[in-house]
């Protein structure tokens, strides 16, 4: 490993790796079944009104290119010096995305399961977003 690695990936590295893993498949799952079929993915009594106002594929793919933006920035933890920035903003995004689900399934009649999965994932992402700004911050600090 780089001798410029962050201290935080090689201690909680392998959590960010599958917890983006895990969310990536799902949202890469999510996409394709939403492009190949014509069935309704997102209910609006699940996930509320505003959020159900875009497509599915609207809200998949982000999340599905934000957990590669992580995983990307983990593999190549401190390759390259920008590599905690790659996870942090891919660690935004998936939060301000699952933030969404969360607030707009809070507003809706089924919505009670997505708010509690929602919210498992958004902490964890608040773990890693917390982690990922120290390690930018060190990476700024040395690259001075």
């Amino acid at each position: 490993m780089n001798a410029s690695a962050s201290k935080n990936v090689r201690r909680y590295g392998q959590y960010q790796l599958g917890a983006s893993a895990i969310v990536g498949w799902g949202a890469a799952q999510f996409t394709y079944i939403a492009l190949t079929n014509d069935t309704i993915m997102m209910s609006p009594d699940s996930y509320g009104s505003w959020v159900t106002h875009f497509q599915a594929e609207w809200w998949s793919i982000p999340i599905l290119l934000a957990s590669i933006m992580h995983v990307m920035g983990v593999k190549i933890n401190g390759c390259w010096r920008w590599s905690p920035l790659i996870r942090l903003i891919g660690c935004l995004v998936n939060f301000a995305l699952f933030m969404a689900f969360i607030i707009g399934s809070g507003h809706s009649t089924l919505g009670d399961p997505m708010v509690a999965f929602g919210s498992g994932f958004a902490i964890l992402y608040v773990w890693f977003i917390m982690l990922n700004i120290g390690d930018l911050a060190q990476s700024v600090k040395k690259w001075r």
